[in-house]
């Protein structure tokens, strides 16, 4: 049987027509006022509540104050409307850099918001063929892609505690399933050299002098990581809320991030071995347990734990890699049964393992396969 979370459902729907629902986060804050669509329509009248910016809340029915609906369509903010709206949010100081795909707010150098914003470009087309040519054409995306850019870790890390809590040192950036926003901070210290170069510096050479710091591979890994979030539930391959498992969806971040800082962008390479997973991940198979693999894709709570989180990591994007070439079909299959995934409705541990065997067959003999085909070591 499947586990409600948050609500007990009476619909899940993407309604056409616009609400208006006037609320408030708690007791203290101001009241909030939210167009857009609703969601999920709870039992009890709460609400899943998506803004037309893209934002999703959860309001619980004692904070709504008004609802209303009228007969005008649902229609998502444009890339404009959305950098209105940001810049006023946002701390001062901040700009906003419109690409084809994306808009971009950021109070570092245009330079590095416009590299940022080259490389997301070149991962938005690299995303989509990758998906392509094995059969999967993926719809684009109904919001505008957003991603915040701090110069700074301070200011960042301020940000993200009012955004999604406290980050701590280790999380340089992170995807907002609620906002639907990728935020990081500029880990290449450029700031620092921002006044020491001529306004006649090529774009070619601000991009080489990024690429050559010491935490260059680290930066474009993050922002590439995070950004694939980003496209896995803007670009149908998940639904921002849905039960999708944690090791696929980590998996795909890991599969797509590996940066080559041979490269003029300093990222090109999909699926080839990752610097700092592959390693790891062969020095896990020396203590690896039994029920490794049951235990990944059952549950969340090794990614939770701080003692097998990096193992978890390392070995969900090992097993992407491996079903990615040796059970490629299955995968995709398995992808497109995960987009239909409703939002809040959670699966048992049970009926995960299920799922899984359903697409991949015995377990036991997966893991058989998975162990032998990682040892071969054939990168």
């Amino acid at each position: 049987m499947k586990r409600i979370v948050l609500f007990l459902l009476l619909w899940t729907t993407a309604a056409e027509a616009v609400d208006t629902v006037v609320w408030q986060k708690n007791d203290d804050s101001p009241q909030r006022v939210s167009i857009g669509r609703t969601l999920v329509l709870a039992q009890d009248r709460g609400l899943l509540f998506q803004e037309r910016s893209g934002e999703i809340f959860a309001i619980e029915p004692q904070r709504i104050r008004k609802a209303t609906r009228n007969e005008k369509p649902f229609v998502p903010m444009t890339s404009q409307e959305i950098g209105k709206a940001y810049l006023q949010e946002l701390p001062e100081g901040f700009e906003v850099l419109y690409t084809p795909h994306y808009t971009i707010f950021h109070d570092t150098t245009r330079d590095y918001a416009r590299w940022c914003g080259i490389l997301m470009e070149k991962l938005y087309t690299t995303f989509a063929n990758f998906w392509k040519k094995r059969g999967y054409e993926l719809p684009e995306p109904e919001f505008p892609l957003v991603i915040v850019l701090f110069s700074t870790h301070r200011d960042y890390r301020a940000f993200a505690k009012k955004d999604v809590g406290e980050v701590g040192n280790a999380i340089i950036g992170y995807y907002s399933y609620q906002s639907n926003r990728v935020v990081c901070y500029d880990l290449s210290g450029q700031e620092k050299y921002a006044e020491e170069r001529s306004s006649t510096t090529t774009f070619g050479a601000v991009t080489r002098e990024i690429l050559s710091r010491p935490d260059a591979a680290k930066q474009v890994a993050t922002i590439i990581h995070e950004a694939t979030h980003q496209l896995v539930y803007n670009r149908g391959l998940a639904v921002r809320y849905g039960d999708v498992p944690l090791w696929y969806n980590e998996g795909i971040a890991l599969y797509f991030e590996s940066p080559n800082l041979k490269s003029e962008k300093g990222w090109q390479a999909i699926g080839k071995k990752n610097p700092l997973r592959y390693p790891a991940f062969q020095e896990y198979l020396a203590r690896r347990p039994e029920n490794s693999l049951r235990q990944l894709l059952s549950s969340d709570d090794t990614f939770r734990d701080v003692d097998t989180a990096g193992d978890a990591y390392a070995e969900s994007w090992a097993l992407t890699w491996f079903l990615l070439r040796a059970r490629q079909k299955a995968y995709i299959a398995y992808a497109r049964h995960l987009a239909e995934k409703k939002a809040l409705l959670n699966d048992t541990p049970e009926e995960r393992i299920q799922e899984f065997e359903r697409f991949f067959g015995s377990l036991e003999k997966l893991d058989r396969d998975f162990v032998r085909y990682m040892k071969k070591d054939t990168f």
